[in-house]
């Protein structure tokens, strides 16, 4: 995680926003890179027929959890971990319609 990044008790969520690919061999930076990491998790989930009401508990349990001792940086949760919510998709087929 950035150290300029939003993080604290209240964080549900985090998403990664340095080191991001943005194309043309360019990496860039940015706290507006991770909402649309959270954003496009939340739509793949939809598009895969998980019922909306599950979606936002979906996201905050599959993360990454930071490792405190080597970073002061604290969120609720931890970093998102799209693939891991895919996967939770995938196992329960009673989260989608």
């Amino acid at each position: 995680m950035a150290g300029f990044s939003n993080y604290g008790d209240s964080v549900d969520i985090a998403a990664y926003g340095t080191d991001i690919y943005v194309g043309n061999n360019e990496i860039s930076s940015g706290t507006s890179f991770a909402c649309p990491i959270v954003s496009g998790a939340a739509a793949i989930l939809l598009s895969m027929g998980v019922k909306p009401k599950y979606v936002a508990g979906m996201l905050t349990h599959n993360v990454d959890r930071f490792n405190s001792s080597s970073s002061p940086i604290k969120a609720h949760a931890g970093a998102l971990n799209p693939l891991k919510a895919v996967n939770m998709a995938i196992d329960y087929p009673i989260l989608r319609r």
